[in-house]
C-alpha cells in the first residue's frame, strides 16, 4: 500500500479472506488491495476474479442480473502475458467499482436538503420556547404567511415540482412562517442574562449532554454522566445548609445522592460497553427473591410518597387517595407474586397455567380500567394541585404494572425524587431540567437503552391473553418510557405557590422540561446528519435520535395535557 493512500474499510474483509485462504462473505462488496500483493500481476487477477464472482453472485441473487458474468466470466487469457494480466485486471476493477458504487447509491441515499430543513425547523423550535410571551397577535399573521410561501417555493424550486415537493413544501411553510413570527413576537426574551447558579446548571447540564451525543463513547455510557450530573446537582444543593432550619434540606439532598446510586446500579448493558459492564437489571430478575419482595416494597414507597406529596400540598385524603391508591397497589403486588410463582412453578399443582394466566390477565385489566377512572377523576377534581398528583400517581400505577418487579421499583423512588425535588431548592428553573435528567436515568435503570434490542415486548401482553391491535403498542410504548412520562406528569407539581411570583409558573416549568428534550433531540439530529459516513451511525447515533425523537413527541403532548388539565 503506498504511503498516504486512504483504504476503503470494505476492501479489508476481501483483503484479509483470500489472504487467510477462506470464502469472501457473501454480503462484502470489497476489493482486494492491490498493495498487499505487490507487483504479481498473476495473484492480482486471480484474487479479483474471486472478489468479482462473489459479486456476481450477490447481485444475481438481490437483482436477478447476470450482469456480471457477460463483464468478465468467460474469459481465456495467457496466464504469462503480464499485458493481457494487466487488461484483464483493470476490467475486474472497473466492474467491482461500478457494482460498488450503484449499491453505495442505494444504500448512502442522503437527503441533504430535507436534512437540513428538519434540524432548523427543531432549532427554531428550541428558540420559540425559550422565548418569553405568547404567539396570539393576529398582527403576525401576515408576516407568518409571506415566510411561509418563501420557504415552501424555495424547497420546491430546489426539489423539483411533483406532488410530494409540494407537499413537503407547505409544511415546511407553515412551520418555519409560525415559528419565525412566535419568535418575533416575544422580542427574543431569550437573550437575557442568567443570573443564579441554578440557571447556569440547567444550560450547562443541557448542553454537555447535547454536545456528549456527538461521542459515540459519551452516547454510549450516557447513563453515567447524567448520573455524575444529578450527584453535581445534589452537592450544591447541600450548599445552602447554612443553619439548623437547613438540616431537613440538608438530608433530602443526601437522601436524594443517594437514590441515584441505588437505581444506577440496575443497568442492561449494550453491546458497545462489555467488557466494561456487567449487566444486574435481568440478574436481579431471574432472582425469585428478589421478585417476590420488591412489589411490597414498591408498594410502601409509594403509599408513602404519596402522604408526603399530600401533607406538602396541603390536599386531603379523598377516594383516589384513600381508597383507589391502595386497592391497585394491592393488585400490582398480587400479580407480580403470581407472575413470580408462575415462572417458578410454585403453583403447578394448585392451579394450571391457563387459569394462573387468567387470573393475572384480571388484575393487570383492573388496575389499567382504575388508572383509566383515575384520569377522570382528575378532570373532575377542583383543586389544579389535585388534578396534576392524581394523573401523576395514575399514570405511576399503570407503569408499575407493565414494569418489571425491578423496574416497578425504581418508578417508585423517581417518584419520591420528584416529590422531594419540589422543596429541594428554592429556584425554579433547574427543576424541569433535573426532572428529564431523572427521567432520563430511571429509563436506563428499568432496564432500557437506545437500542431496539432492549424493548421490552413482554409488556404487550401483560394485561391480556393475545396481542391487541392498539392497546398492546400503547403498553409498549408505556414500559418502554414510563420513567420519562412519570417526570414529564409531575413537572407542575414541582413549584411551590409560595416560591413562585412569576406570570404562568406552572406554563413555563412545563415549557422548560419540553425545551430540554427539544435540544437533546436537535443535537441528535445535527450529530446524525454530520456524521452520517460513520461507522456507527446505524448502531449509535441513529438510535440515539429516534429515541430523542420519540421522547420530545411524548414530552410535548403531556405539556399539552397538563395544560388542559390546568385550564380547567
Amino acid at each position: 500500500m503506498g504511503i498516504g493512500k486512504d483504504t476503503p474499510q470494505v476492501d479489508l474483509v476481501s483483503t484479509l479472506a483470500v489472504l487467510l485462504g477462506v470464502p469472501i462473505p457473501f454480503n462484502n462488496l470489497g476489493r482486494p488491495i492491490e498493495g498487499v500483493f505487490g507487483g504479481d500481476w498473476r495473484r492480482l487477477v486471480e484474487v479479483n476474479l474471486l472478489a468479482a464472482a462473489q459479486m456476481g453472485r450477490f447481485v444475481e441473487v438481490y437483482e436477478d442480473d447476470t450482469k456480471g458474468e457477460r463483464v468478465w466470466g468467460d474469459v481465456d487469457v495467457d496466464w504469462e502475458d503480464e499485458v493481457a494480466l494487466r487488461e484483464l485486471y483493470a476490467r475486474l476493477r472497473e466492474y467491482q467499482g461500478e457494482v460498488l458504487e450503484g449499491y453505495r447509491r442505494v444504500w448512502t441515499r442522503f437527503q441533504l436538503v430535507k436534512m437540513v430543513e428538519g434540524v432548523l425547523v427543531l432549532v427554531l423550535g428550541v428558540v420559540a420556547l425559550l422565548g418569553d410571551g405568547g404567539c396570539v397577535e393576529l398582527g403576525m399573521t401576515r408576516l407568518a404567511g409571506v415566510i411561509g410561501i418563501v420557504a415552501g417555493a424555495v424547497h420546491v424550486a430546489v426539489e423539483g415540482w411533483y406532488c410530494w415537493s409540494v407537499v413537503d413544501g407547505l409544511v415546511l411553510g407553515a412551520a418555519l412562517g409560525s415559528l419565525v413570527s412566535c419568535i418575533w413576537q416575544t422580542g427574543w426574551g431569550v437573550c437575557r442574562v442568567l443570573g443564579l447558579i441554578w440557571e447556569w446548571q440547567a444550560v450547562v447540564f443541557t448542553l454537555l449532554l447535547s454536545i456528549g451525543f456527538a461521542s459515540n463513547s459519551y452516547t454510549v455510557w450516557e447513563d453515567r454522566v447524567i448520573l455524575f450530573f444529578l450527584s453535581t446537582f445534589g452537592l450544591c444543593s447541600l450548599s445552602g445548609m447554612q443553619d439548623t432550619k437547613s438540616l431537613r434540606q440538608g438530608s433530602q439532598s443526601m437522601l436524594f445522592m443517594m437514590l441515584n446510586r441505588i437505581v444506577s446500579l440496575s443497568r442492561a448493558c449494550r453491546e458497545e460497553q462489555l467488557p466494561f459492564c456487567r449487566t444486574s437489571f435481568y440478574r436481579l430478575e431471574s432472582n425469585a427473591v428478589w421478585r417476590l419482595s420488591i412489589p411490597f416494597l414498591t408498594a410502601a414507597a409509594v403509599l408513602y410518597t404519596t402522604n408526603i406529596a399530600l401533607q406538602s400540598i396541603g390536599i386531603r385524603k379523598r377516594l383516589w387517595f384513600a381508597t383507589c391508591i391502595p386497592v391497585v397497589l394491592v393488585f400490582n403486588t398480587l400479580f407480580w407474586t403470581l407472575e413470580t410463582a408462575n415462572e417458578q412453578d410454585w403453583l403447578a399443582d394448585i392451579v394450571t397455567e391457563e387459569t394462573s394466566k387468567t387470573i393475572r390477565t384480571l388484575m393487570a385489566q383492573s388496575v389499567l380500567v382504575i388508572a383509566l377512572v383515575g384520569l377522570g377523576i382528575a378532570f373532575k377534581t377542583p383543586r389544579p394541585e389535585s388534578r396534576t398528583l392524581i394523573l401523576t400517581t395514575a399514570v405511576l400505577l399503570a407503569s408499575i404494572l407493565v414494569s418489571s418487579s425491578t423496574g416497578g421499583l425504581s418508578l417508585a423512588i423517581l417518584y419520591h425524587q420528584l416529590i422531594s425535588l419540589r422543596r429541594l431548592v428554592p429556584d425554579n428553573t433547574i427543576k424541569p431540567t433535573i426532572a428529564a435528567l431523572l427521567g432520563t436515568l430511571h429509563f436506563f435503570s428499568t432496564g432500557h437503552n437506545a437500542t431496539f434490542s432492549s424493548i421490552q415486548w413482554k409488556a404487550a401482553y401483560i394485561a391480556f391473553h393475545d396481542r391487541q391491535p392498539l392497546i398492546s403498542p400503547l403498553l409498549v410504548i408505556l414500559n418502554t418510557f414510563a420513567a420519562p412520562i412519570i417526570s414529564a406528569c409531575a413537572v407542575p407539581l414541582l413549584s411551590p405557590e409560595s416560591s413562585s411570583t412569576a406570570k404562568n409558573p406552572t406554563a413555563r416549568l412545563l415549557a422548560t422540561h419540553s425545551t430540554v428534550y427539544a435540544v437533546w433531540a436537535v443535537s441528535t439530529a445535527l450529530w446524525a446528519c454530520l456524521l452520517r459516513r460513520h461507522l456507527m451511525l446505524f448502531a449509535i447515533f441513529c438510535p440515539r435520535f429516534l429515541l430523542a425523537g420519540g421522547l420530545m413527541l411524548i414530552v410535548d403532548i403531556l405539556a399539552l395535557l397538563s395544560s388542559i388539565l390546568l385550564a380547567r
